[in-house]
């Protein structure tokens, strides 16, 4: 089971997430930041599901059960679309060959 790949911050009295695999900061309610990283994605369910300590994190952060539903639907609804999938990176591949590398130093040393 993964979970969505996310950053959260917090900038005075507004909530942000940002989503990683759709490189894009989305401004979220209280709920949905508390939240986020106890939500689960699995092979078994197409969507986002509740993980087992989510409900105990929603209470210590007094949140009503109303909005965290409504925090599980946004995200269903976001996953739906793109956002808050648990994809990571598997391999990174520099740019540049190393023949490409040896004419950028090259030239770079040369100035």
């Amino acid at each position: 089971m993964g979970k969505p790949f996310t950053l959260k911050y917090k900038h005075g009295d507004k909530y942000y997430i940002y989503d990683v695999n759709s490189n894009c900061v989305l401004e979220v309610d209280k709920a949905l930041f508390t939240i986020i990283n106890h939500v689960e994605i699995s092979g078994d369910s197409p969507m986002p599901v509740a993980g087992e300590k989510l409900r105990g994190v929603a209470r210590v952060a007094e949140l009503s059960d109303e909005s965290v539903d409504q925090a599980l639907r946004t995200i269903r609804d976001a996953y739906v679309k793109g956002l808050f999938s648990d994809r990571r990176p598997t391999a990174m591949q520099y740019p540049f060959s190393k023949e490409e590398m040896r004419i950028i130093l090259s030239s770079t040393s040369a100035a």
